[in-house]
């Protein structure tokens, strides 16, 4: 409680003395000469106003403070995941939610209570936990926790009592969030520690992309405890109930793990809704994990490579050979035999549906006009190239016919052919394409050396130099190996023959063995990898959703120059297993951010297709899909987890019991140092420079002066 000023109180004393000599100074003689008392008084009068106005302009704030005694505030935390209904009775036979409603009333009798249940997220519930049902499909204990923190930030929150079987599956470690609350965390166990008898689908791993007709392996890990020696069988089945593959296996020992390795031939292209099954066996604590859903997205075919030679050669055969190696590659080779002739018949592709393009060789001087314009036109549209140099190219007509699509530029023509080796530059150890090559700088540089074109070649603007020439033991700036990556294509040129020379090194060259397989591979990768430039993107936050799981769908939007739209409107289809289409609009989150919740849907695979729009003008579109079933995340450990429970509280200062140990979780808090009443002192300012009865008074002031003044004759 004080006065304070905004600025020098030293100052304000000098200011008041100065206007207290002039209010003398001003009435100190007068015509008509006025009797003193008067004198005196309009002095003062003088005085005080201009004294209060110099007072005001030197902000004056009156500070107040008062303390607010808190009461102590205990929050409890109860997991309401599936996962605790495994837990319904504990290892003595008390009833959990009876316990819980006792604990919570034990708890009531000494603190202040609030009451939350979590999953997936934490919400505020009533004391008597009538609302209660484990049905979450999802256990986020640290967002529970900063849930608490955030809900009770302006109350003396002194301790939260965390009830959970310690499995979470969703979220960070919750040591960290509870840590970082800095309130002790009384962690109460609930469930057996003890392994059940139960058998499980671990996991099932897989590839996310497989190809239709094309075999593809899944591994599908069982584990179980209790049942060693028993004979199961695992699948993989479908939606609609079809086995795709399945296996007869024997358990192993409780606690360890069986891979069953099966494989599946998608017949479609899609998203495919499947699932790992393991038979049910009589005595188990729950047949809700013996199956474990997943999910493939099929494509259509392999990725397609067309590759033409302007004539046989080793650096040919070195190519097919290197990409017969990839199997997610199907080639259509083209190798020129005359003009418009190839040795496996007529040019019949059509390169704009293919997914890379490699030219070896191609253009020569004898190459058809036509087919190369339907190259350039693919290569301007988005087909990846990769160019690779031999004797007999036509550089010339190369040039003429790419246009700034390649990663460098014909500077001059010349004729003839020097033997060059390779040198990396600093980019190797950056750009995608050579970062994860396992090799030496002096290896790489011993190479055989190639043969390149005496035409002069230079970096295109917007390319990546990876390697250029060393010539007699000068090293050049000329590239030899170049990229280029620009919106809507990526192409990259091999300014060199004799590759085959790399895949031929003698014994004593094995430090850079395979040098040419990883370069080649991760080239096609780089190529044929295409970059997400898509305008609208629109995704769920999950492939799966659990029944009864609210349902969230993010998207980004952006304009041409892929900077965010802030403004858009952002229609959504989503069509139903049933084939019916709800229409929904996604909320603006800003700066360029949508989002949409669904609070259910039925079970089922989704499809949704989204349109944005700003100022009448569609930007662009997005589809893909979902599915929303059961989940079995809740059901992979049938075990309470009392470590990480006993290591939240003991980093937060807190103490660990069971379940059936409530009574001594109450007197434990009454007796310990938690239930402490918290005295909030707060603070608050008067203006009183912002005041109106100062410029009453002010005016009152003023308005006797001038009313004597005029009396007195002196105006």
């Amino acid at each position: 409680m004080g006065l304070s000023l905004g600025s020098s109180l030293l100052l304000l004393i000098l200011t008041l003395v100065v206007l207290a000599i002039l209010s003398v100074f001003v009435y100190r003689k007068t015509t008509p000469e006025l009797a003193t008392p008067r004198k005196v008084f309009l002095v003062i009068v003088r005085f005080a106003a201009v004294a209060l106005v110099a007072f005001l302009l030197f902000r004056p704030e009156y500070r107040l403070t008062s303390d607010d005694r808190q009461e102590p505030v205990v929050a409890i935390l109860i997991d309401g995941s599936e996962s605790s209904k495994t837990a319904a009775t504990d290892s003595n036979g008390t009833s959990t939610t009876n316990a819980l409603r006792d604990l919570v009333a034990g708890v009531e009798r000494i603190a202040d209570v609030r009451t939350y249940v979590f999953d997936r997220d934490a919400r505020s519930v009533d004391a008597a936990l009538d609302s209660l049902s484990f049905n979450g499909q999802r256990t986020d204990i640290s967002r529970a926790i900063e849930f608490v923190g955030t809900d009770l930030e302006r109350e003396n929150l002194s301790s939260i009592v965390l009830v959970s079987d310690g499995r979470y599956n969703t979220g960070p470690n919750p040591v960290y969030a509870s840590e970082k609350l800095a309130v002790p965390v009384i962690s109460v166990i609930v469930g057996d520690t003890t392994a059940l008898r139960d058998i499980k689908i671990a996991r099932v791993e897989t590839n996310e992309l497989a190809y239709v007709g094309v075999s593809l392996p899944v591994d599908v890990v069982v584990q179980s405890d209790g049942f060693e020696g028993a004979s199961v069988s695992v699948a993989i089945v479908t939606e609609s109930g079809e086995t795709l593959d399945a296996a007869d296996v024997t358990l192993p020992p409780s606690g360890s793990e069986l891979i069953v390795p099966l494989e599946i031939v998608p017949r479609d292209d899609g998203v495919m809704s499947l699932r790992g099954v393991v038979t049910r066996v009589r005595g188990e604590q729950t047949f809700r994990n013996n199956s474990e859903p997943f999910r493939v997205r099929v494509l259509e075919s392999k990725k397609r490579v067309l590759l033409i030679a302007s004539r046989p050669g080793p650096d040919v055969a070195t190519i097919q050979k290197l990409l017969r190696t990839n199997a997610d590659l199907t080639v259509s080779p083209y190798i020129q035999k005359t003009a418009s002739r190839f040795y496996t018949g007529d040019f019949t592709a059509r390169p704009d549906t293919f997914d890379l393009a490699i030219l070896i060789g191609y253009p020569s001087r004898s190459a058809n006009s036509n087919i190369l314009a339907r190259l350039s036109d693919a290569v301007s549209e988005g087909l990846p190239l990769l160019y690779v140099y031999q004797r007999n190219s036509d550089v010339s007509t190369l040039a003429r016919a790419m246009p700034g699509m390649l990663p460098v530029i014909l500077e001059s023509a010349r004729q003839g052919n020097t033997p060059a080796s390779i040198v990396p530059t600093s980019r190797v150890e950056q750009h995608a394409v050579t970062k994860d090559l396992d090799f030496d700088v002096q290896d790489i540089r011993s190479l055989p050396p190639l043969t390149v074109s005496n035409s002069r070649w230079v970096l295109a603007p917007g390319s990546t130099k990876l390697f250029t020439n060393s010539i007699r033991g000068v090293d050049l700036e000329d590239p030899m190996i170049a990229v280029l990556r620009r919106p809507g294509f990526r192409t990259a040129v091999v300014l060199g023959e004799g590759l085959f020379l790399w895949q031929n090194l003698p014994e004593d060259s094995s430090d850079s063995d395979g040098f040419l397989d990883g370069l080649f591979t991760n080239l096609v990768t780089w190529l044929t990898a295409g970059t997400d430039e898509r305008l609208v993107r629109v995704a769920p936050v999950e492939q799966l959703f659990g029944g009864g799981e609210q349902i969230r769908i993010t998207g980004q939007i952006y304009d041409e120059s892929l900077s965010p739209v802030l403004d858009a409107s952002v229609e959504l289809q989503i069509t139903g297993p049933d084939g019916r289409v709800l229409p929904y609009m996604m909320d603006n989150d800003g700066g360029g951010r949508y989002s949409l919740e669904i609070i259910s849907l039925p079970e089922g695979q989704y499809s949704f297709g989204a349109t944005a729009s700003a100022d009448d003008q569609i930007i662009g579109s997005d589809e893909g899909g979902f599915g929303v079933g059961d989940l079995t995340l809740e059901f992979r450990d049938t075990t309470a987890d009392p470590f990480l429970m006993r290591q939240i509280a003991a980093r937060t200062g807190g103490f660990s019991r069971f379940l059936s140990e409530a009574d001594s979780v109450v007197q434990l808090i009454s007796t310990s140092e938690m239930l402490q009443e918290r005295v909030v002192t707060s603070e608050s300012r008067i203006r009183l420079w912002q005041r109106y009865p100062f410029l009453i008074v002010i005016t009152l002031l003023l308005t006797a002066e001038w009313f004597v003044r005029k009396r007195t004759g002196l105006v």
